[in-house]
C-alpha cells in the first residue's frame, strides 16, 4: 500500500510540471504587449501620456504633442480601446478606436500603434499617426463649425420658389484703387447703382485699406448695370457669387421675405456681414 502511495504522487508530480511546461510554452511575450496596449489606450484617453515607455521621442515631448495636437478640442476627451494585438517576435502592433463626442456631434476613427518590446518591458513606438491616420508631424487638429446650405423651397410640382441664383456683389476694393480718391469712387459707384450716396462714401472712407465694401448685390440675371460701367470707376468690381432667392424680386414676398442689409444690432449678435437689399 505505501509503494502505490508514493507512486500515485511522483505521477502527480510529473503533471505538474508537465502543466507548468505547457504554460511556460504559451507566455510568448502576448500578455505583456497586451497590458502595454491597454495601458496606451487609457492614457490617451486621459490625454496624458507622460508615464508611457514611449520609444522613439522622449515621452515629456510625445505629451506636449499629444495635447497640442489635440488642444482645439477642448474640453472634449475621447474614448479609446485597444483592438487585437498582432504579435511578431519583439514587435506588436495593434489598432487604437477613438471616439470623440464634440457637442452633439461623434467622431469615430481607428489609428495604429506600434510597440516594442526591450528588456521585459513594451515601449509604444511613438508617431503622429498614432494620434490619427492622417496627421503628419509638426500638423495639429482644428475644430470648424459648417453651416449647411439652405435648402431649396419647392411649389407644387417641385416648381423652385427659392433656390441658389447667381448675383454679382458691387462694391469698392480698397486695395485696387490705386492713386484714385476713394469718396470720390464711392460717390460715382452710388450714383449709379442708386444707393444712399452719403451714407456709402462714409463707409467706404471708414473701412480698412484691404476692405472691399460692399455697395449692392445685384441679379445675374436680368441686370442692366455692366460690368464696364462697374469697371470704369477706380476701384470698383463686381464679385461673382449665389443667393437663396425667389424668381423675381417680388415674387410671393409676402410669404417668403427678402435679403436685405441687417441692422446694426443684428449684426453684432450674429457676427456675419450685412447685405443690402438685392435688387
Amino acid at each position: 500500500m505505501a509503494q502505490m502511495g508514493k507512486t500515485k504522487n511522483l505521477v502527480l508530480g510529473l503533471a505538474a510540471l508537465m502543466i507548468a511546461g505547457s504554460l511556460a510554452a504559451c507566455d510568448d511575450g502576448r500578455s505583456g504587449a497586451e497590458g502595454a496596449a491597454k495601458q496606451l489606450a487609457s492614457s490617451l484617453a486621459a490625454l496624458d501620456v507622460g508615464s508611457l515607455a514611449v520609444d522613439g521621442k522622449d515621452a515629456a515631448a510625445a505629451n506636449e504633442q499629444l495635447k497640442a495636437v489635440f488642444a482645439a478640442l477642448d474640453p472634449a476627451k475621447p474614448s479609446v480601446e485597444s483592438g487585437a494585438v498582432k504579435l511578431d517576435g519583439d514587435k506588436a502592433s495593434v489598432p487604437l478606436n477613438f471616439t470623440w463626442k464634440i457637442g452633439t456631434a461623434e467622431w469615430k476613427y481607428t489609428s495604429q500603434a506600434a510597440l516594442k518590446k526591450s528588456g521585459d518591458k513594451w515601449a509604444v513606438q511613438w508617431n503622429s499617426a498614432l494620434l490619427e491616420p492622417d496627421l503628419k508631424d509638426g500638423e495639429v487638429l482644428d475644430k470648424t463649425v459648417i453651416a449647411p446650405s439652405r435648402a431649396e423651397i419647392l411649389g407644387a410640382g417641385d416648381a423652385k420658389l427659392v433656390s441658389y441664383r447667381p448675383v454679382v456683389q458691387v462694391g469698392i476694393d480698397k486695395t485696387a484703387i490705386g492713386s484714385a480718391d476713394p469718396a470720390a469712387s464711392a460717390a460715382k459707384l452710388a450714383q449709379l447703382v442708386g444707393v444712399d450716396e452719403a451714407a456709402y462714401v462714409k463707409q467706404v472712407q471708414a473701412s480698412g485699406p484691404q476692405a472691399f465694401v460692399s455697395a449692392i448685390t445685384l441679379r445675374q440675371e436680368g441686370r442692366t448695370i455692366t460690368d464696364q460701367q462697374i469697371a470704369a470707376i477706380p476701384g470698383a468690381r463686381g464679385i461673382p457669387d449665389s443667393l437663396p432667392l425667389a424668381p423675381t424680386r417680388t415674387f410671393a414676398r409676402a410669404v417668403l421675405g427678402s435679403v436685405a442689409e441687417a441692422s446694426a444690432e443684428q449684426i453684432q449678435k450674429a457676427g456675419v456681414p450685412s447685405r443690402r437689399e438685392m435688387s
